[in-house]
């Protein structure tokens, strides 16, 4: 399959081995460092390697001056404790020998479809963003489950073992997978400050500035303290509180809580309202304007009905509410066009074949507008059912991103989102998006075939009609034994 000038290239940082500024490293040293990178980048065999490559690096004479840092504009917290190891002066000796000047570097906020200066890139390290060295984005699920990109970062120059580190990091990918242990933890204060209105939130800069002074308090507390260390306690406004003003003192610890506390303000403000608004819908029964039911398969001839909420608004809290409010599926536009899809992962509902359905339905809009061709149109399932990006998607175009955040389950999609600025918004019409989901969820087989593909008395299979069904190249589970049968009906057939 040509993707042409569309196929993406997944070691974006690759170039900036090829620009290293020290011309005395040799070439040899320079593909070695390569291959352990591109090794590192390989399903299960990330954390062994990954240890070790700081001192591989070390000892091979390999630094790489860095200029440039990129994080997304509303980074994550795995990605602030990138930057906080890169500028501390605790792991300066660790971090230097690989990364000289990176504590000096400029820092560039980018979102996706932001074009970079060729001389930026140059000299750059991304921290969780544009598929770098440092990302866990582009990695198999069950790593990247795993693992995140501060833990990247730090098994990279050489600080995988530290014990405190460790603890600390642990915390960091178990909230940026299941989100927040806590309503008011750093993770989800964090998550605040950046949904505030742009003329009330602080600036970049200052608000990677206020995570550094808590999590170098906190290693700081957990290193002195081995009791502490063991305990773990949460991140939570109140527990950082106290540890910057144990080792900074109490005058910097009350100018740390102020921002943390003008973002909770504003974020209960508008979850306040985003609840006063679903739960009076709610209350009008069968004319709710955002909700109503939606059945789901639960296997051969069983189905489940379960509460479903459609919204178009720009609040972000808008979806947490709606779950707590017992939606099981949430769809939400805002007003620039895109939109996310939540599921309550309780309900264990997997969106994998929902996103192969609006990923084929977004290509055929694309090539009816004439923006893709042929070759570039032709993705499999497989290709189409990924976690994460469609390697090869056309650039620029609408594009979904899926993601996992339980093992049960797929149960997020995004088209753009908070940290993913600057996403084309997706051209299927909302109503579309909500029949998708239906008709993927339920139960129902293709009105043209059912009776043929259908579940027959006893619970056995029906048999498929193949190609000629539209539904065929979806693979929904409730289709899968009777395309089975279908299959093995045929071998055998053509064995005789």
């Amino acid at each position: 399959m040509n993707k042409k000038i569309y196929r993406q290239n997944l070691a974006v940082d690759v170039p900036i081995l090829r620009n290293v500024q020290q011309k005395q490293i040799q070439k040899n040293q320079e593909l070695l460092f390569y291959e352990a990178l591109l090794k590192m980048k390989t399903p299960r065999k990330i954390t062994p390697l990954a240890t070790n490559l700081g001192d591989l690096m070390t000892k091979q004479g390999f630094v790489l001056p860095v200029g440039t840092v990129f994080l997304h504009r509303k980074f994550h917290t795995d990605e602030a404790v990138c930057f906080w190891i890169s500028r501390s002066q605790i792991f300066r000796d660790s971090v230097q020998k690989v990364f000289p000047g990176i504590d000096k570097a400029e820092v560039i906020y980018w979102s996706l479809g932001q074009s970079i200066p060729a001389s930026d890139t140059a000299s750059a390290l991304s921290f969780g963003c544009r598929s770098g060295r440092a990302d866990e984005h582009g990695l198999a699920d069950e790593e990247y489950r795993k693992t995140c990109a501060a833990e990247m970062f730090a098994q990279i120059v050489g600080l995988g073992g530290d014990p405190v580190l460790r603890k600390m990091i642990g915390t960091v990918i178990r909230e940026d997978r299941l989100g927040a242990d806590h309503k008011k933890s750093l993770h989800a204060v964090l998550k605040g400050i950046h949904r505030m209105s742009k003329d009330t939130r602080p600036r970049e800069t200052e608000i990677l500035e206020w995570l550094t002074v808590a999590y170098e308090a906190q290693y700081l507390s957990l290193k002195a303290d081995g009791s502490l260390l063991e305990k773990n306690p949460p991140m939570t406004l109140k527990n950082a509180y106290h540890m910057i003003k144990n080792v900074f003192g109490e005058l910097k610890a009350k100018d740390w809580i102020t921002l943390a506390l003008r973002s909770e303000k504003n974020r209960g403000a508008r979850s306040r309202r985003m609840f006063d608004t679903l739960s009076a819908d709610r209350q009008l029964g069968t004319r709710a304007k955002f909700w109503s039911t939606i059945e789901v398969a639960r296997g051969p001839g069983k189905t489940e009905h379960l509460h479903m909420v459609v919204i178009k608004t720009d609040t972000v809290e808008a979806v947490k509410v709606a779950i707590d409010l017992g939606a099981a599926v949430v769809i939400k536009m805002d007003s620039n066009g895109n939109v996310v899809i939540f599921m309550d992962r309780r309900k264990s509902i997997d969106l994998t074949t929902v996103i192969l359905a609006l990923r084929d339905e977004e290509l055929r809009l694309m090539w009816d507008r004439g923006e893709i061709f042929t070759d570039e149109k032709n993705f499999s399932p497989e290709e189409l059912s990924v976690r994460g990006h469609v390697e090869g998607w056309p650039l620029l175009s609408p594009y979904w991103f899926l993601h996992n955040v339980s093992r049960n389950a797929a149960n997020q999609l995004y088209n753009g989102s908070e940290s993913a600025e600057g996403v084309a918004p997706t051209a299927i019409p909302l109503e579309v998006i909500v029949e998708i989901v239906r008709l993927i969820l339920g139960g129902k087989f293709h009105p043209v075939f059912y009776e043929k593909c259908g579940w027959k008395k006893g619970g056995t299979p029906g048999w498929c009609s193949g190609e000629k069904c539209p539904w065929f190249h979806w693979h929904l589970g409730r289709c899968l034994p009777a395309q089975r049968q279908t299959e093995e009906a045929e071998r055998r057939r053509e064995k005789k």
